[in-house]
């Protein structure tokens, strides 16, 4: 068939760039200890400080030098080699996450050094993200990204599926450290792959061009990119609308009207089972014309989940939903990353996707501390279906504009049948 005699000679090929393979090994450990450390961290925090407040303090503590610093992160990636960046970037990671481990070997560890740990653990990730972006371009050929981002995003969403149950045996049976312990030994792993690259040389900013310049030069470079900013102002809202209500608020539901916890484990395993399927679709969707636009409509897909959230008592209709809006939201994530790549210059590539990742992680802090007060003040069901109309309109708004729809990577990659 049409997908199968375009996927395989392109996957064959992937698999035999052996800067690939060694970097898709690398990020597939590294992605499982995230993983691994996403469910363990809150459930660790709260069980040392008994204390919902404290757990939150921790985690805007992370996200604190994300915001601050992925913009410096870009700059520095394009003026230096980018696998030495993220390097350092595991190493520093690698560190705090066995400094955590060790805190958490204690019965009480005081909240300021939890703070400061997971504080030192964003400063990695501002650095490391934005450099990602460039890197893909400099070790894969244009026509293979996007079979390099699908098979990148589908590691990346099994681990969401698999990771979860594979950290609660390990908490299980020998405790929240060693699974945070785990995750720093896997940012070892990552680095030694990084570190073992053969990255061309070139494609980097002029050292000799101050700090300020290059951040300037890289907002200049989005901003005259239509589709590319509008896209970012998108993403912001998305995190905003959907992220923010979803994850504050989510477990509320499934606890008050969806049956207890089982229901929101079902509700997120579903919506991994989206994510990998969407990781798939996209691969197909990047080989027709007009994929952004395309990709922009199939976001609507995660309407419907903020929609019955908000007023349905069926478990079995949300955790439906909850596989469209996965498929959705992977579609889009392998989509764009994937033009961004094969459109914008090498040498500028990490300034300008580090305000694609900066709007995946600023609008986050503002959602946390408003959703709850306004579920207080309306009702969770209000928000929910505030957080639904409104992510609709701007789905539709941002699909209208005609350089959503004109962007296109090379003409090889176009399929006349798109």
């Amino acid at each position: 068939m049409a997908l199968t005699r375009l996927q395989n000679p392109t996957i064959s090929r992937l698999f035999h760039n052996r800067n690939f393979c060694i970097y898709f090994a690398g990020r597939t450990v590294s992605v499982v200890g995230d993983s691994f450390y996403s469910v363990v961290l809150i459930l660790a925090v709260l069980q040392s400080t008994h204390s919902v407040t404290s757990g939150a303090m921790v985690l805007l503590a992370g996200t604190i030098p994300i915001v601050i610093l992925t913009l410096v992160g870009g700059t520095v990636s394009d003026r230096l080699p980018r696998n030495r960046v993220m390097v350092s970037s595991d190493l520093v990671r690698s560190a705090t996450q066995f400094a955590m481990a060790a805190l958490l070997l204690r019965s009480s560890p005081p909240l300021w050094a939890l703070m400061i740990t997971q504080f030192c653990y964003g400063l990695g990730d501002a650095f490391f993200d934005p450099a990602s972006t460039g890197l893909l371009p400099q070790i894969v050929a244009s026509e293979d990204l996007p079979a390099a981002n699908s098979m990148l995003q589908l590691s990346s969403n099994s681990a969401v599926v698999v990771a979860p149950a594979l950290a609660g045996i390990i908490i299980a049976l020998a405790g929240a450290p060693l699974a945070v312990a785990l995750d720093a030994v896997s940012f070892l792993v990552s680095a030694i792959s990084l570190y073992f690259l053969t990255v061309p040389r070139g494609a980097l900013a002029l050292a000799s061009d101050s700090m300020l310049d290059q951040l300037r030069a890289g907002f200049v470079e989005l901003r005259r990119r239509k589709w590319a900013l509008v896209t970012a102002c998108y993403l912001a809202f998305l995190a905003f609308a959907f992220n923010g209500t979803i994850f504050v608020l989510g477990p509320a539901v499934a606890l008050s009207r969806l049956g207890g916890p089982s229901a929101w484990s079902l509700m997120l395993s579903a919506f991994g089972v989206g994510l990998i399927s969407g990781s798939l679709v996209a691969l197909k969707l990047l080989r027709t014309r007009r994929a952004l636009g395309w990709a922009y409509l199939g976001n609507f897909g995660v309407v419907p989940l903020l929609a019955l959230l908000g007023t349905s008592d069926s478990k079995w209709f949300v955790v439906g939903s909850s596989a469209l809006a996965g498929l959705s939201i992977s579609v889009f994530g392998v989509t764009y990353p994937t033009l961004l790549q094969q459109t914008v210059p090498k040498e500028i590539l990490s300034r300008v996707g580090s305000y694609f990742w900066l709007a995946r992680v600023a609008p986050m802090p503002l959602a946390f501390a408003i959703v709850g007060p306004l579920s207080a003040r309306f009702g969770i069901s209000a928000v929910f279906n505030v957080a639904a109309l409104s992510l609709g309109v701007a789905t539709l708004v941002g699909a209208g504009f005609p350089e959503i729809w004109a962007i296109a990577g090379p003409p090889r990659e176009i399929d006349d049948n798109g």
